[in-house]
Protein backbone atom coordinates (compact mmCIF):
# COMPACT_ATOMS: atom_id res chain seq x y z
CA UNK A 1 0.00 0.00 0.00
CA UNK A 2 1.42 3.70 -1.24
CA UNK A 3 0.27 6.37 0.69
CA UNK A 4 0.47 10.28 0.16
CA UNK A 5 -0.75 13.48 2.29
CA UNK A 6 -1.27 16.42 0.39
CA UNK A 7 -2.03 19.94 2.06
CA UNK A 8 -5.34 21.13 0.81
CA UNK A 9 -6.28 23.23 -1.48
CA UNK A 10 -3.79 21.69 -3.85
CA UNK A 11 -5.99 20.78 -7.22
CA UNK A 12 -2.79 19.74 -9.66
CA UNK A 13 -1.67 17.99 -6.81
CA UNK A 14 -4.81 15.78 -6.26
CA UNK A 15 -5.39 15.38 -10.04
CA UNK A 16 -1.76 14.13 -10.24
CA UNK A 17 -2.07 11.58 -7.44
CA UNK A 18 -5.94 10.20 -8.75
CA UNK A 19 -4.03 9.83 -12.44
CA UNK A 20 -1.62 7.74 -11.09
CA UNK A 21 -4.69 5.71 -9.26
CA UNK A 22 -4.35 6.75 -5.50
CA UNK A 23 -7.99 6.71 -4.12
CA UNK A 24 -8.65 9.71 -1.27
CA UNK A 25 -9.03 8.12 1.65
CA UNK A 26 -9.34 11.07 4.46
CA UNK A 27 -9.14 14.54 5.21
CA UNK A 28 -6.90 15.67 8.83
CA UNK A 29 -8.82 19.42 9.45
CA UNK A 30 -6.61 22.35 10.13
CA UNK A 31 -3.23 20.30 11.25
CA UNK A 32 -0.93 21.81 8.98
CA UNK A 33 0.63 25.15 9.18
CA UNK A 34 1.69 26.45 5.91
CA UNK A 35 2.49 29.89 4.12
CA UNK A 36 0.92 31.60 7.61
CA UNK A 37 -2.23 29.48 7.73
CA UNK A 38 -3.65 25.98 9.14
CA UNK A 39 -4.01 24.02 6.32
CA UNK A 40 -6.26 20.90 5.70
CA UNK A 41 -4.22 17.80 4.68
CA UNK A 42 -5.80 14.86 2.54
CA UNK A 43 -4.48 11.61 2.31
CA UNK A 44 -4.61 9.04 -0.40
CA UNK A 45 -3.51 5.31 -0.76
CA UNK A 46 -3.09 3.30 -3.75
CA UNK A 47 -3.10 -0.32 -3.69
CA UNK A 48 -0.38 -2.07 -4.86
CA UNK A 49 -0.65 -5.62 -4.48
CA UNK A 50 -4.15 -7.06 -3.85
CA UNK A 51 -4.43 -8.59 0.20
CA UNK A 52 -5.84 -11.41 -0.95
CA UNK A 53 -7.63 -14.01 2.03
CA UNK A 54 -4.70 -15.70 3.17
CA UNK A 55 -2.93 -14.56 6.22
CA UNK A 56 0.26 -12.45 5.75
CA UNK A 57 3.47 -13.88 5.97
CA UNK A 58 5.13 -13.32 9.25
CA UNK A 59 7.73 -10.55 9.37
CA UNK A 60 11.47 -11.31 9.95
CA UNK A 61 12.89 -10.69 12.70
CA UNK A 62 15.57 -7.62 13.78
CA UNK A 63 18.92 -8.33 11.84
CA UNK A 64 21.73 -8.61 15.55
CA UNK A 65 23.13 -5.54 16.75
CA UNK A 66 26.73 -5.31 15.68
Amino acid sequence: MARAGITLPNAASVALHEAAGFVPVGIYRRIGWKDGAWRDVGWWQLELQAAGEAAPEEPLPPPPEP
